[in-house]
């Protein structure tokens, strides 16, 4: 498809919109950024009360802030493909899959209860944001912390360097991928790049440094449960102070103005809402609500509404758009400041979850907004099976109104529906290797070779 050209996105200064340049010759580099396991309204960029995020403030004056942002899903790996394919997890296939062609035990090296957590890898047919960026010139660097993001499910497709590797289930600390990041910067000097760095401290178990969790330690009646946010908080506090040492070095070596640099976040977190803990089990708002935030290069100014929304599969084309690259294979998502699709998140049931958390989980979610209502479904599309929530009212999401407002339903399922008529065809995933013995009979005794979804 054509992306639109520079200039219907940004008012641009001096540079003449449309030009093609040399990577060599002025290009802007970008450094993408992942937070996992973030939720927006736990920094204090978009207003939270405990100062957790004063890097990202900082970088957020020099940018644009976007609250309206939406994640592919509610956990790593299909927003991460999305994220660098502009597809939705249905297209680019990389989400759960009862007989998925790769298992979190494969990942990290712990077979038993993990083995339950399979998953398709990215395909080898996905274009990735690294291989269009690769192919016009830049060089091409990723540090990925935490499990899913190992080189095994195929997110490392296109980049030149690619240092996924960490065997712990908790992932590698942000001081860790900084390290790794700045080796990158060293390597790249002055030519133009693309690094894309993940941090992971805000996933559980929160495990802040030090007493870093009684600078945000409150006092009430669920003491335990303020203990658990006041740590979380921390590791936010962690994750930023890394950041800002990375924004600091791309500052003293004299690349930070000539960066379109972009953080985003994979997925948010629960706490006790709807009574789900942690992520990877609904599409609720703490859970699929994302970080945004946009700093374009010296020299182009962002002209956009910053109350639009837009979700994950769109960043992609976004910054093809903004650093000039025109013709790419075809995406789902739209530059900002030209969305027109619907905002939709994915969820795919796994066999892991549904044995932890039982099975309420053993369907497939979608999710849309529409006119400051949002619908969860199954991804059947069935309006029997809905839940609709008014934000602007309730956005806690503690009132369904579907039976109220039938009509609305029967029409936001009814866009879902042109929606998905209108996706590409899906990418082949990789060939299925055979699961293992006990793998399978433990999944055939529960029913879970009979079909999949």
């Amino acid at each position: 498809m054509k992306i639109p050209v520079l200039c219907l996105l940004l008012a641009v200064t001096p540079i003449a919109c449309g030009e093609r340049e040399d990577p060599g010759d002025g290009r802007p580099s970008i450094v993408l950024i992942s937070l996992d396991t973030t939720r927006p309204d736990h920094l204090s960029v978009n207003g939270y009360e405990r100062e957790t995020t004063p890097n990202l403030a900082r970088l957020a004056l020099d940018g644009q802030v976007f609250p309206n942002f939406v994640t592919a899903s509610s956990w790593t790996l299909p927003t991460h493909a999305s994220l660098f394919t502009g597809l939705h997890p249905t297209t680019h296939g990389a989400r759960y899959s009862k007989r998925g062609d790769t298992a979190l035990s494969d990942a990290v090296g712990r077979p038993g209860f993990f083995g339950f957590y399979r998953a398709n890898r990215l395909p080898d047919a996905a274009v990735t944001l690294a291989e269009v960026l690769q192919a016009e010139g830049y060089q091409t660097f990723g540090v990925g912390s935490g499990p899913w993001l190992k080189p095994i499910f195929g997110l490392h497709q296109g980049f030149e360097e690619y240092d996924g590797d960490t065997s712990s289930l908790e992932g590698r600390r942000a001081e860790e991928a900084n390290a790794l990041a700045l080796r990158d910067l060293e390597r790249a000097g002055r030519r133009p790049f693309f690094l894309f760095v993940n941090y992971f401290d805000p996933h559980s178990p929160y495990d802040p440094h030090g007493d870093l969790a009684q600078r945000f330690r409150g006092r009430g009646e669920d003491q335990a449960q303020l203990d658990q946010l006041a740590a979380y908080d921390a590791e936010i506090f962690q994750m930023d102070r890394a950041l800002g040492e990375l924004l600091d070095a791309l500052r003293a070596s004299g690349v930070y103005d000539r960066c379109l640099i972009v953080v985003t976040s994979d997925h948010g977190e629960q706490f006790g809402e709807h009574g789900l803990v942690e992520h990877g089990f609904a599409l609720y708002e703490e859970a699929v609500r994302g970080v945004l935030i946009i700093k374009p290069p010296k020299g182009l100014v962002l002209a956009l509404d910053t109350s639009l929304w837009a979700q994950s599969v769109d960043i992609m084309p976004t910054i093809l758009t903004v650093v000039g690259i025109e013709s790419q294979p075809e995406m789902e998502g739209q530059p900002l400041g030209s969305i027109t699709h619907p905002i939709v998140s994915e969820l795919f049931p796994n066999l892991g979850n549904m044995r932890w958390m039982g099975h309420r989980f053993d369907r497939a979610l979608t999710s849309v907004h529409e006119d400051g209502y949002k619908l969860i479904v199954s991804t059947q599309l069935s309006d029997r099976d809905a839940g609709l929530y008014k934000l602007s009212s309730d956005p806690g999401e503690a009132t369904d109104l579907s039976a109220v407002e039938p009509e609305r339903v029967q029409s936001m399922v009814a866009s879902l529906r042109r929606w998905r008529a209108g996706l590409l065809p899906p990418l082949i995933p990789q060939a299925v290797d055979e699961i293992d013995a006990v793998t399978r009979r433990q999944m055939r005794a529960l029913g879970y070779l009979e079909g999949e979804e």
